[in-house]
């Protein structure tokens, strides 16, 4: 569909989920190079893959948000509002401290 001069536009949750990791950026990576290529095309993909932030600095039509979060009192918070560039916080494991995990 891509190469269609028709608009495109997409979502994608979590890009090649359930793919190795090296296997799932490498595919990632070429899929992204292409559709960033493309004047017809605008999208979004979510990742936890930091490597991909990388094609941004490559590809000028190409950008990184992300949703921060917060700890407040032991507890993630969320603000639901968009901000540009990587997430300069982590959850997971907050998540799995609270779920009862030795962590």
């Amino acid at each position: 569909q891509s190469q269609s001069s028709e608009n495109f536009l997409f979502f994608v949750d979590e890009i090649f989920r359930g793919t190795n990791h090296d296997e799932r950026v490498q595919g990632s990576q070429a899929i992204l190079k292409s559709l960033a290529q493309r004047k017809n095309v605008q999208g979004f993909v979510s990742t936890h893959d930091l490597e991909l932030v990388e094609l941004s600095n490559q590809y000028e039509s190409l950008g990184v948000w992300h949703f921060r979060d917060d700890v407040v009192n032991g507890e993630l918070s969320f603000s639901y509002k968009i901000h540009p560039e990587v997430g300069p916080t982590t959850n997971a494991l907050v998540i799995m401290r609270n779920a009862g995990l030795p962590v």
